[in-house]
């Protein structure tokens, strides 16, 4: 078979032939003329088509005419492609050489008569030699324009919820070819970004070309390329000819990926602080995350909800109750309040993004704005946080699409609510004299009612109940008979030793809701009986402590606490016997709504500045605890006339707001600041009774009205007065334990009440430890 007929059926392909046509000639600026032994001839464009596509000849020797009997295509190759590039490159380019080249690329490749090529090729060099060179340039420069290939890289941009896919259209040296049209088709539930369609055109570049996609469900999605590249076919004519045909499109790469519209937000949470005093604000917060590979969606809300839970006992530690599968944030509510756990506090936290903090305090209603506060009786507590899916915003819901819940009594989500403590102290006598036998009564509440108990629980950091309160005695003056006034205790913290102070001792009384007497021969924890003598002029100060631990917070009575002090003499002075003081609360029983006063009797002269102050605490017919942290009178200051032997002062009328008891205390000061007199708190004819109306019609007034009247009256009597009313500190305490030993009506400045965590308004006298755990 000879090499004409193979070229032949090479170009004759499987594509039926086109119809006839006719050519018209062209210019000397399309060609390069020679001579050759069969006579001039042309290499280079040799006609045109009617619609201006240029023919070049691939039949050497032949005759040439001006038209052809069928066009038929040529199989695709690199070269056909390279061929295709070049003629449609160069179709509107008059330069002689640059179509000389492509002629001997088109002879090269497709001549049907080889051996002619091969003799014409010396003749076509003798005065056109560079014709061939610059058909190797041609034939460079199409190499790095023909595509070949064209693959994809697929890259997830925002979880599996958006990316890209990258385009690269290759030529033959293995380098990316530019200006190539390609088509992308997407199948599955994602789009393109551009247009929202699933079809997208466009062109190659240098670099990858980067098209963005947005899925719009949850599958797999498969993207597929096509590359256009050019044609060429052959002319059947006398003599045959090669010119360019058409655009077609060749398949590239398919890649198929996982796609998923929604996300799954994450929470994790973590109380403020592990131990909580009673009436402080629950804390907690609350950090926003998305698992791993998934990815926030922007500009979308999530709203998390808090529950706070809280009078659990140390026994429920550990019962961590956990969500169930697929389980919603309605039901699992449900299911915990069928265990017998409803939230007594809520917060939310919004987040519209990743790896957020929002630190929240517990409101007392859902959607409300009151805040929830920590009550003394609540033990411990929890937070539990869900992402409800049916209360999420219309846009949320297209991407949350599953609740969100933590488990019931996580560690990081559990606290000790700590009660505060509260001790009243006074010891026996203020002054006494070197010899003396002292003493202390103390009286603490506030402890948790089984107190001690707690062992402890190391998996939730809980340490075990402190069973252990300290009292200590200082001493101090000046140690050599001289003047002590200048060693009076005058500073909150207990003092270093040195010559001026020292340590008297220190015994231990159990932790517990009591009352302590120190000294006078009671026994200590250790059952040891305790006598402290006075042996050194000066000032003695008994200072109560308590650690604290996780159920009941720190407490300790101040070293410049005046009820807490004895001021020892060396000898008796001769002088004028002191001023004292005899009180009568009027009426003895009023009913709700009515009003009521104590009154006071100074016998004896007073000297230039003193003063007498009236306080008065109501308690609750229920439970018969002192309220001290709203007396319905606090220290109300009346001044006295000095030098007069006797006078009478009464303090102003005020309302209890319930039934039950109100109890009232007078004392009479110096200008010094010195207790003169006092008197126990709950005597008898220190006492008003409240009942209840006997007639409930009696009054037209309400009692709030009646009562909040009351104090506004006393507001305008300390305005005149010029006395200032501070909050009392609050201490629930027992009228049957106070009677008889608790002087209560010194003002806050030299009060021996102390209550764990507070200050004391007016000179901080109350100090509180600072929480380590």
């Amino acid at each position: 078979m000879t090499f004409a007929l193979l070229m032949l059926m090479t170009l004759a392909s499987s594509i039926p032939a086109r119809a006839s046509g006719s050519l018209s000639d062209v210019g000397s600026e399309w060609y390069v003329a020679y001579s050759s032994h069969l006579g001039n001839r042309r290499i280079g464009v040799l006609a045109q088509s009617q619609d201006g596509r240029k023919v070049y000849c691939m039949e050497s020797g032949a005759p040439s005419t001006l038209d052809f009997e069928s066009a038929q295509a040529i199989a695709d190759s690199e070269m056909s492609r390279s061929i295709a590039w070049l003629i449609r490159r160069y179709q509107d380019t008059k330069n002689p050489l640059i179509h000389a080249g492509i002629g001997i690329l088109v002879h090269d490749a497709y001549d049907l008569n080889r051996q002619n090529w091969e003799n014409a090729q010396p003749e076509i060099k003798v005065n056109n030699a560079d014709a061939f060179v610059e058909a190797e340039r041609l034939l460079q420069e199409a190499r790095n324009h023909v595509p070949i290939n064209a693959t994809l890289r697929s890259q997830y941009e925002v979880g599996r919820r958006s990316g890209y896919v990258d385009v690269l259209v290759g030529g033959p040296d293995g380098v990316n070819v530019p200006d190539v049209e390609f088509t992308l088709n997407l199948s599955g539930p994602a789009v393109f970004s551009s247009d929202g369609k699933s079809t997208f055109r466009g062109t190659s570049g240098s670099d990858a070309r980067r098209i963005y996609w947005t899925a719009t469900g949850t599958g797999d999605v498969s993207v597929s390329v096509a590359y256009d590249h050019g044609t060429v076919e052959q002319l059947v004519s006398s003599q045959d000819y090669v010119r360019f045909a058409t655009m077609k499109a060749a398949a590239g790469q398919t890649l198929s990926f996982p796609v998923r519209k929604e996300f799954a937000p994450l929470i994790s949470t973590a109380v403020a602080r592990r131990i909580v005093n009673e009436g402080d604000h629950v804390l907690d917060t609350v950090t926003s995350d998305v698992a791993a590979g998934d990815s926030w969606e922007e500009g979308v809300e999530v709203n998390a909800l808090g529950y706070y839970f809280d009078s659990l006992e140390h026994a429920d530690l550990g019962k961590t109750v956990h969500p169930h599968d697929n389980e919603s944030a309605s039901g699992y509510l449900e299911r915990l309040r069928g265990l017998g756990h409803e939230p007594s506090g809520y917060a939310s936290a919004m987040f519209d993004a990743p790896k957020r903090s929002v630190q929240v305090s517990a409101v007392s209603t859902a959607n409300g704005n009151e805040p929830y506060l920590a009550s003394a009786d609540s033990g411990f507590g929890t937070w539990v946080w869900v992402i409800d899916h049916t209360k999420q915003k219309a846009l949320t819901q297209e991407y949350v699409v599953k609740d969100v819940l933590s488990d019931f009594l996580e560690i990081p989500e559990t606290l000790s609510i700590r009660k505060v403590p509260s001790v009243d102290s006074s010891v026996t006598e203020h002054s006494a004299t070197v010899g003396s036998e002292l003493s202390d009564v103390i009286v603490v509440t506030g402890l948790p009612g089984d107190a001690g108990s707690f062992k402890g629980n190391a998996e939730y950091g809980f340490q075990a109940d402190d069973s252990v309160a300290e009292v200590k005695v200082f001493w101090s003056g000046s140690g050599d008979g001289s003047d002590d006034t200048p060693y009076k205790p005058a500073a909150n913290e207990s003092p270093e030793e040195d010559r001026h102070h020292r340590l008297v001792g220190a015994w231990r009384y159990a932790a517990a809701n009591r009352t302590i007497k120190v000294g006078g021969g009671a026994p200590d924890m250790s059952g040891k009986p305790v006598n402290i003598i006075a042996e050194t002029p000066g000032y003695y100060v008994f200072v109560y402590s308590f650690a604290g631990d996780a159920r009941a917070a720190p407490v300790r009575s101040a070293y410049d606490d005046a009820w807490e002090c004895v001021r020892v003499q060396g000898f008796v002075e001769s002088r004028p016997e002191s001023a004292s003081i005899q009180t009568h609360a009027e009426p003895a029983t009023v009913e709700l709504g009515e009003s009521s006063y104590d009154s006071a009797t100074i016998s004896g002269a007073v000297p230039e500045g003193s003063y007498i102050t009236f306080s008065a605490f109501s308690t609750d017919s229920q439970n018969d605890t002192l309220n001290v942290e709203d007396p319905i009178l606090d220290e109300l200051r009346v001044d006295l006339t000095a030098d007069v032997a006797e006078q009478t002062v009464r303090s102003d009328s005020v309302v209890a707001g319930h039934v039950g008891l109100l109890q009232w205390k007078a004392t009479l000061w110096s200008s010094e600041g010195e207790i003169l007199d006092s008197h126990e708190l709950g005597l008898p004819e220190e006492t008003t009774k409240i009942i209840a109306h006997a007639n409930p019609g009696k009054s037209s007034k309400s009692t709030n009205e009646t009562v909040d009247e009351a104090r506004s009256s006393q507001a305008d009597e300390l305005a005149r007065t010029g006395t200032t009313a501070i909050p009392a500190l609050a201490i629930p305490a027992s009228i049957a334990l106070l009677s008889g030993m608790l002087m209560m009506s010194i003002p806050r400045a030299q009060r021996g009440k102390w209550r764990a965590g507070a200050l004391n308004p007016r000179n901080q006298r109350n100090l509180a430890y600072p929480d380590e755990r």
